[in-house]
């Protein structure tokens, strides 16, 4: 159907800031634990750590996450949906640089 959901959420959480090799843990962790069948491969996109996961079964799916100096994205799409490769294309992260802390 090309529906694509995209999520960004701020890479600050009470624990800290969520780097890329935790939420790599915690997502490769949960797909195990369902037992999903799936394959991951490492990636960068527009200059953000990023790796790609295509999950065969249960259902199939494939999702996106990068991390940005702010922000974290999720792109989640159906398995051979190729708006899904146009759109991630196009994240990258904007902004003067500021952070919260002031």
């Amino acid at each position: 159907l090309g529906i694509l959901r995209l999520e960004v959420q701020p890479r600050r959480v009470p624990q800290g800031f969520v780097g890329m090799d935790a939420l790599k843990d915690f997502v490769l962790r949960q797909l195990a634990r369902d037992k999903s069948q799936f394959q991951q491969t490492s990636t960068v996109v527009n200059g953000m750590p990023a790796f790609i996961v295509k999950v065969s079964k249960p259902f199939q799916i494939r999702r996106a996450y990068m991390v940005g100096e702010k922000v974290r994205y999720t792109l989640v799409g159906g398995l051979e949906n190729p708006v899904f490769d146009q759109v991630l294309e196009t994240l990258a992260e904007t902004g003067s640089g500021r952070t919260d802390e002031h």
